[in-house]
């Protein structure tokens, strides 16, 4: 992803619609009724965009404990609406 890690966790309530959460980094763990989300978080580095632009990177994981595969991707669809930058 490009965010630092502090965009994502700035925006990660938001990208969690409401669901309880802790954070042991580098992982978040999600409970939902249907099961365990796990979000890990990879160390952040530098992207360079040419010789005067760089932006952060993150890898990040997801590991789905017990939900469907419909469940997992209705979860990953409206999470990563809420990474998306804006462009064309």
């Amino acid at each position: 992803m490009g965010f630092s890690h502090g965009e994502i966790f700035r925006l990660l309530p938001a990208a969690l619609e409401g669901r309880a959460h802790r954070v042991r980094e580098p992982e978040i763990v999600v409970e939902d009724e249907h099961g365990t989300i796990r979000i890990t978080l990879g160390d952040e580095r530098k992207r360079r965009l040419g010789p005067f632009l760089e932006t952060p990177v993150t890898d990040v994981s997801i590991r789905y404990d017990g939900l469907s595969v419909a469940e997992a991707d209705h979860f990953l669809i409206r999470f990563r609406l809420h990474y998306q930058r804006g462009g064309g």
